[in-house]
């Protein structure tokens, strides 16, 4: 979202984001009007098969920056992602 000086990017008021199932997707939950995602779509599919639970752990601008917790059914495991994508890893097995 560009920011009130024209130039730079500012982050969302908020947004929900869910699975549909080898991909996670972002849409805005202040304006339904506005159909371009809020945040880049996650897509690994060497790695997401049937994802089917999420959690988002907001880093309050941490270094680490906000992590994302996903269930994979298929693999029967958790994972994790940072929010800009990096950083994917199997959490329990």
């Amino acid at each position: 979202m560009l920011s009130d000086d024209g130039v730079t990017c500012r982050d969302y008021d908020g947004y929900l984001l869910y699975s549909e199932r080898t991909i996670l997707k972002s849409i805005h939950l202040s304006d339904e009007r506005n159909l371009n995602s809020p945040v880049k779509p996650f897509e690994d599919p060497d790695h997401m098969k049937n994802v089917i639970a999420l959690a988002f752990d907001y880093g309050h601008g941490a270094k680490s920056g906000n992590r994302i917790f996903f269930s994979d059914i298929h693999f029967g495991n958790i994972q994790q992602i940072s929010d800009d994508g990096s950083g994917r890893r199997t959490i329990v097995e």
